[in-house]
């Protein structure tokens, strides 16, 4: 596990005992959380192509076509091993993979154990139902309770889809992704690119990003023996959504580390609090420094970082945030003491001028209302820290704009 110094950190002040019940209660939840696995949920109707998806993610075909399955989850295991849930609620174990008995056994539930690398980082559930429309509500309003990142696999994204859709709640949205599973059909009819258009705005407004599958070379991608067609990964589109998945963990994970440090600043003692990245200064909450200067930083005549113009706006703002970073280490290097009221105007100033730049609906591009929607969070955030000024709101103002920059830069990168 990574970040083993900030980890140690929280397990030691859970355990020190000097935590209200509220606060070693939340502190306890953030450790479950990431020393958890990112859950990853694939949902979709039924013959959609979820299962040979969790083969594409897995590098593994493991669910053969044509086996029929429960819903079905995936987890780390020193050794392959299978649980089925049976319909009375009994459990029956299986120290091998035996796909037959669940035709015999019909079980509700079936979780598999595999010594896969990938899923020390994350677990799949893949979500079955009968198809009706109250199964398949049901099965949704169950799932998301379970769900980090969200895949929904279909061919068309019918209306009926986008019905059932509407039900997940907005932060997982953020964290999800639309996999057109047969793309190879659409485009054997000739309506690709019409449907990739008519889905656009759509996609844009309710997932995180929009990848087309080929279904044919997504079967044969994965072979029995676990091998890997790389060419016919990469050719089906598997490889472009694996990689998107697997950003979206990292950025999960980042964020619950931003989280960790943010409770660690506001409630471990301060000689305890973790190193800063400019000695003397006020505390950050990262252990990379606040800012990663730009060999070529945009600014006005007197060197100060330029707002955000809306011709350029997110490049341009993703930089504006890069600058003021750089002009407020510039400041804490010329003070000869920490002012936690610097640190909070400056960061107060950074986010009002984002806010007023992007404060109007009707100049963002729809893949980009989830940022506008973050950017007018923080800004009113960091200004009810302004009330408290001291240097537990000050750290905790350079975190959330560094989110945000995390958040801009991902979504560039997309």
């Amino acid at each position: 596990m990574t970040h083993t110094l900030e980890l140690q950190q929280l397990d030691k002040l859970l355990a020190s005992g000097q935590l209200t019940k509220d606060a070693a209660q939340i502190g306890t939840r953030l450790l479950q959380r990431i020393n958890s696995p990112v859950r990853v949920v694939i949902f979709g109707l039924p013959g959609c192509g979820k299962s040979t998806l969790l083969n594409v993610l897995l590098g593994k075909k493991l669910i053969s076509e044509n086996t029929s399955i429960p819903t079905l989850e995936i987890v780390w295991g020193t050794k392959e091993r299978m649980s089925l849930t049976l319909q009375d609620g009994a459990v029956v174990h299986s120290d091998s993979i035996a796909w037959e008995k669940i035709a015999t056994q019909k079980p509700a539930f079936v979780k598999v154990e595999l010594p896969l690398p990938i899923l020390k980082k994350v677990s799949f559930l893949e979500v079955v139902s009968d198809g009706s429309n109250d199964d398949l509500t049901a099965s949704l309003d169950w799932a998301t309770r379970r769900t980090d990142i969200a895949l929904w696999c279909s061919q068309y994204f019918s209306p009926a889809e986008q019905g059932l859709w509407s039900r997940v709640p907005d932060a997982i949205k953020d964290h999800s992704i639309l996999a057109l599973t047969k793309a190879d059909i659409l485009s054997s009819e000739g309506t690709l690119s019409d449907k990739l258009a008519e889905l656009q705005s759509v996609a844009a407004n309710e997932f995180h990003s929009m990848f087309p599958i080929t279904a044919l070379q997504s079967k044969t991608a994965t072979a029995p023996d676990g091998s890997t067609d790389q060419a016919a990964l990469n050719e089906s589109g598997g490889k472009a959504l694996h990689a998107a998945v697997m950003r979206l963990v990292e950025d999960g994970r980042q964020a619950d580390l931003d989280s960790v440090l943010i409770f660690l600043n506001r409630y471990a003692p301060k000689q305890d609090q973790l190193s800063k990245p400019v000695a003397a200064k006020p505390p950050a909450v990262s252990s990379e420094p606040i800012v990663i200067p730009s060999p070529a930083l945009p600014s006005d005549a007197s060197g100060n970082a330029k707002v955000p113009d809306l011709e350029n706006q997110w490049p341009d703002a993703l930089q504006y945030l890069i600058d003021r970073g750089c002009e407020l280490s510039r400041v804490l290097t010329d003070m000869e003491t920490s002012d936690a009221a610097v640190v909070l105007d400056h960061c107060a100033t950074t986010a009002d001028n984002l806010a007023e730049t992007f404060d109007d609906e009707a100049t963002i591009e729809p893949a980009f209302s989830a940022l506008q929607n973050d950017i007018l969070e923080t800004a009113e955030t960091i200004l009810l820290m302004q009330l408290e000024n001291d240097e537990g709101p000050a750290a905790d103002a350079v975190t959330l704009l560094l989110q945000l920059r995390r958040g801009m830069e991902a979504k560039l990168a997309a």
